[in-house]
């Protein structure tokens, strides 16, 4: 499949840049979770974020509006192993989500580390005193010493992990 957007990620609140290298492969990854939030937050409708390298081989929204998925609103599925540090971000399925609400911050929060990420230079995450990881290396929930890496695959899947 292919797509054409003229969504970017324009500026990020935080650095005040834009994505820093044009061809960054990783924003027609971030785009679905643009698009996700925007559905939500806009059209108040369920929505499924499905990725290309999936095999849909039955029809799983029985398994989503039963018990006990149908209790929540934010479903993603887990990648290698059963532990909620390890999301796969290729499947996501938001469903009766609020405009506002708590599923639209979590895809929110993931997408403005995305844009901080892809704007960022690599010495606002890499080091003992990394600018990104200040606050929640203050919190205890972080630790470093951090380093960069230019490219990390799932880096997306990492960034949810961590929502």
């Amino acid at each position: 499949s292919c797509a054409w957007s003229s969504w970017d990620f324009g500026k990020s609140r935080e650095s005040g840049r834009g994505c820093r290298r044009p061809g960054e492969l990783r924003r027609l990854w971030y785009s679905r979770h643009h698009y996700m939030s925007r559905v939500i937050g806009e059209l108040n409708l369920n929505v499924a974020v499905v990725d290309g390298d999936i095999s849909v081989q039955r029809d799983f929204y029985p398994l989503l509006k039963a018990p006990p998925l149908r209790e929540h609103n934010l479903i993603y599925t887990l990648d290698h192993q059963h532990t909620c540090g390890d999301l796969n971000v290729g499947f996501a399925y938001c469903q009766n989500c609020a405009s506002g609400g708590r599923a639209q911050w979590a895809i929110d929060e993931g997408l403005r580390r995305e844009g901080y990420f892809c704007a960022g230079e690599p010495g606002e995450f890499d080091g003992a005193n990394a600018r990104f990881w200040a606050r929640s290396d203050g919190a205890g929930v972080t630790a470093g010493p951090h380093r960069w890496v230019e490219w990390t695959t799932a880096r997306d899947q990492k960034l949810y992990s961590d929502v």
